[in-house]
């Protein structure tokens, strides 16, 4: 097929960015040496605009284009994207519902150049005549796109776009993948948001199955929507993302409707929408969500894909996923540019960001198959990111300084001495989180932590101080100022090990100074215990 079907006529109506602009030329070269491509663009990269250019320069060769979306919400908004370009008089609609001007007339016409088509419409009313097709979510298969592609006369040009082209089974249908751009380079050059991701909270998933390569969601459900793991989202948004527009992303009805119960009743206006809410009542509450009247909006997955809502500037993460495509299609609605200024800040409940990697790190350059397909299924070669011991923001690898407070993680010996016998320090302190410090399987909040080591203070007679600095030591910042006030509370046999190991530990670091035999110092630390 010539590449003249959208050669380049003259300047557009508005201003391309280079990588746009680079982008149109590559996916020319493909389609003049007969290949059907896909184009991957991160999400706020600015597609809409390379597919209005593209047509604009075939329409100016007189051809005739068709774009196909998988979902109702990506119509209207691609029309009024086209119109405000100047390309609204060759535009008309094919979907179900019929769309109608502000004067009453239909938007559908199968004379006109240029077709915004629901791919569930063209199922059912059959494929309008098209010179270049662009399938837009062309990660989201449909039979008919299939359909669409072996039965179009000689010549058709198939162009497929796609933040996620990851899926398997797009290599049998495309024969060329086009990365214009990544994430990380968009938040580089300035064109996408800034972000902040913390990790708060670590869900048990033991026992959740996997079917068809992710989370089975019946397992997932009863896993997340757990009071204290719902109680946990609403005290974490509370703490970092009050003030921000929120999306949440649950695992199904009733955890999201748990999250939304839980957000009103701390005083956090909240709205609700999954697969059955009206499209117009989705308008409305994201409306809501856009000038304030809502604080938070709870979904279950319907919000990953055609939502353009820069206003978003948190989300929570509340659906755990091994699929990347999930992953970065969530992400992506907090990624725009904010009218209001400010970055993105991420709130993982699901460990996600932990077993996938950050967000902007994800890139593929060639089509996956197989296996491949699903990240949870595939061995990780690249180190993943940490939560800081101290505030839980997620560390990129290799980062021992905190970005966000500083806090620097040091290497710790893997072992320590406990009368005479090594043993592993893992099992002794085995995570520190945000809320909660986990001592040989045993869980503890920080204040309860801290209420055993002031009951060892008293019973030991130590200095006040000596309190802080142990629950400084294991959790790597100072104890919350109300902490002082809490009354003390029995120690249990974790915590008392702990303390064991650390008050050994000293003991040898004084043996080493002055030293001084290692046995009478193992004897010292034992009498003192």
């Amino acid at each position: 097929m010539s590449s003249s079907l959208f050669s380049a006529s003259k300047s557009p109506s508005f201003q391309l960015r280079p990588y746009q602009a680079d982008a149109i030329e590559r996916l020319r070269f493909a389609v003049a040496a007969g290949k059907r491509p896909v184009l991957s663009l991160a999400t706020g990269g600015g597609k809409t605009a390379v597919v209005a250019e593209i047509f604009r320069l075939a329409r100016a060769k007189g051809k005739r284009v068709a774009f196909v979306v998988p979902l109702i919400s990506i119509i209207a908004q691609t029309w009024n994207a086209f119109a405000a370009i100047g390309l609204e008089d060759d535009l008309s609609i094919i979907q179900g519902a019929n769309h109608f001007d502000e004067w009453g007339n239909s938007r559908t016409d199968w004379r006109q150049p240029i077709q915004l088509c629901s791919i569930q419409t063209l199922a059912k009313r059959g494929f309008p005549e098209a010179d270049i097709v662009v399938f837009d979510e062309a990660h989201i298969v449909h039979e008919s796109h299939k359909k669409w592609m072996k039965e179009a006369p000689s010549g058709t040009v198939f162009i497929g776009l796609s933040a996620t082209p990851w899926r398997k089974g797009m290599k049998e249908m495309f024969d060329e993948l086009i990365v214009a751009e990544t994430t990380k380079q968009l938040i580089e050059q300035g064109y996408l948001s800034k972000y902040r991701m913390f990790a708060p909270a670590h869900p048990d998933l033991s026992g959740v199955k996997t079917t068809a390569g992710d989370y089975n969601v019946a397992d997932l459900g009863r896993a997340m929507n757990k009071s204290p793991l719902v109680a946990d989202v609403v005290e974490t948004w509370l703490k970092l993302g009050q003030g921000r527009p929120t999306l949440v992303f649950a695992v199904d009805c009733a955890h999201a409707e748990a999250l939304q119960r839980q957000f009103n009743d701390a005083g956090v206006p909240s709205g609700y929408i999954d697969a059955h809410t009206p499209l117009e009542a989705r308008e409305a509450i994201l409306e809501a969500l856009r000038i304030g009247e809502l604080q938070v909006v709870c979904n279950i997955g319907v919000l990953t894909a055609g939502v353009d809502a820069p206003y978003v500037s948190c989300i929570v993460l509340a659906r755990p996923t091994k699929s990347e495509m999930l992953y970065i299609q969530i992400v992506g609605r907090g990624l725009r540019i904010k009218p209001q200024g400010g970055d993105l800040i991420i709130l993982d409940h699901s460990d996600t960001a932990m077993r996938l990697g950050l967000p902007d790190s994800i890139v593929h350059e060639d089509f996956v198959t197989g296996k491949e397909a699903n990240a949870g299924e595939r061995k990780k070669t690249e180190p993943l990111p940490k939560p800081c011991a101290a505030c839980a923001f997620l560390k990129p690898p290799r980062t021992p300084i905190c970005p966000n407070c500083g806090f620097e993680s040091k290497r710790v010996s893997g072992v320590y001495c406990d009368e005479g016998e090594l043993v592993e320090i893992g099992a002794a302190r085995e995570k520190v989180s945000a809320t909660h410090v986990t001592l040989k399987g045993a869980k503890f909040t920080r204040a309860e932590f801290y209420q055993q080591l002031k009951s060892y203070q008293e019973l030991h007679g130590h200095k006040t101080g000596w309190t802080a600095h142990k629950y400084k030591e294991m959790m790597g910042n100072w104890p919350a100022n109300h902490f002082p006030g809490l009354p003390g509370k029995p120690i249990s046999p974790p915590v008392h090990s702990w303390l064991k190991s650390r008050q050994i530990a000293w003991a040898n670091s004084k043996a080493r100074d002055r030293a001084e035999p290692r046995a009478d110092m193992d004897a010292f630390a034992r009498e003192t215990l």
